[in-house]
């Protein structure tokens, strides 16, 4: 998993992007952190056995 942490325009930590990948590094989610503990799912992907993108979920609205 990778953590990017955003700053707000003071310079202090607005939010953060998490980002995991699978044993082939593959990105398999992206999580936004808006503070307090709360994580939303932003997009999840799956893989072939080749290493194909195959599928594409994305939850923001």
């Amino acid at each position: 998993m990778t953590r990017i942490l955003s700053p707000d325009i003071s310079g202090g930590e607005a939010g953060e992007q998490l980002y995991s990948y699978n044993q082939r590094n593959l990105l398999t989610t992206v999580t936004t952190g808006a503070g307090g503990g709360v994580y939303n799912p932003n997009a999840s992907y799956a893989y072939d056995g080749d290493g194909n993108r195959m599928q594409q979920t994305d939850y923001s609205a």
